[in-house]
């Protein structure tokens, strides 16, 4: 069996599930090729043929028609695309395979996801938040799976714990807002990630590691280095509104929770109804300095702490590409 996977136009966090897909249908025996839409469509956004560029539909047309002429030469059985938002919809409905369609930005994104399910007609759609699921279902088949993680790269590792507390994410308004009402004296706490937000005079300026390229840090080689250093981390999601903030609207724990806590990181939870089913070992809380408070107490408290992260990893262990890749192609062939 062949399959193709296409990557998306962002480099690192959603890129980190394409790879995850790679990795996984490899594992079940599928022979899969790459196809690395970012890199491509950067190509023709900068190429100038006979001094002009190429507009944005046009890139995409030609990134998509790439993307046929590569099913044609390897006759793939499959072909997984993560998000899809930067093809050309229509051509990318001629793929003459299964395709299956991942979706990675639910709860937040939905509208704009099915115009992709719409127009590219999938198979089977995936989506990363059962809040999904029943605006998708119109279109394909569609289930909820949950984040995964890699096994070969989310592991403890053999880091010095040196880094009190570690927040890896973007920083929206929200998350800005709220770790920076929080009281830290005592905690030294490490931000990786985009904060772009941050001015110089910004009180959280300082808390920001220098790594990565523009803010973004590679998953395998500079987020997981750092999770594995790190004794405690915690998890604000964002908001649609990037206003007052609320989880009301997400079911699922997101990525960084699941990669962390397999990192061996203790992590103090932003409630959601699937973290208190799976990682109830954890607490959840309600106001910054709660959150601080917990971090606190984690610090104090290495048995226990060491206990929760050995629960949490065991709750999460099935979690794996390889067993979505084959529970996806079970529902196809």
């Amino acid at each position: 069996m062949r399959a193709i996977v296409v990557g998306p136009l962002a480099a690192y966090s959603v890129a980190d599930v394409a790879a995850g897909w790679v990795d996984g249908l490899r594992e079940v025996g599928v022979d899969t090729a790459y196809f690395d839409l970012s890199l491509q469509l950067g190509y023709f956004l900068a190429a100038e043929v006979r001094g002009e560029t190429m507009t944005a539909t046009q890139a995409r047309q030609a990134v998509t028609y790439n993307l046929l002429a590569e099913c044609y030469l390897l006759r793939p059985d499959v072909v997984v695309i993560v998000t899809g938002n930067d093809l050309d919809y229509e051509l990318a409905a001629r793929i003459d395979a299964k395709k299956v369609l991942v979706l990675t930005e639910c709860p937040y994104e939905l509208e704009g996801q099915a115009q992709a399910c719409a127009a590219i007609e999938p198979d089977l759609i995936l989506v990363n938040d059962p809040q999904g699921a029943e605006v998708y279902s119109q279109f394909a088949p569609t289930f909820y799976l949950p984040h995964a993680y890699r096994p070969e790269v989310h592991t403890p590792g053999n880091w010095r714990r040196d880094l009190d507390c570690l927040f890896v994410g973007t920083g929206f308004p929200n998350r800005i807002e709220w770790i920076a009402s929080a009281d830290w004296s005592g905690v030294d706490l490490h931000l990786a990630g985009m904060w772009k937000g941050l001015d110089d005079a910004h009180p959280l300026r300082r808390c920001v590691l220098d790594v990565g390229v523009d803010g973004c840090t590679d998953n395998a080689t500079e987020t997981v280095p750092l999770y594995q250093r790190a004794v405690t981390t915690f998890n604000v999601y964002r908001t649609d509104s990037y206003g007052t903030h609320s989880h009301a609207d997400g079911v699922a724990i997101s990525p960084r929770e699941v990669e962390a806590v397999m990192c061996g990181v203790w992590l103090s939870r932003d409630p959601r109804p699937e973290g208190d089913e799976v990682l109830s070992m954890f607490p959840t809380f309600t106001s910054p300095d709660e959150m601080v408070d917990q971090v606190r107490w984690a610090l104090a408290h290495r048995d226990e702490r060491d206990a929760a992260v050995e629960a949490g990893r065991a709750a999460l262990a099935d979690r794996t590409f390889a067993n979505h890749a084959a529970r996806v192609l079970a529902r196809l062939f």
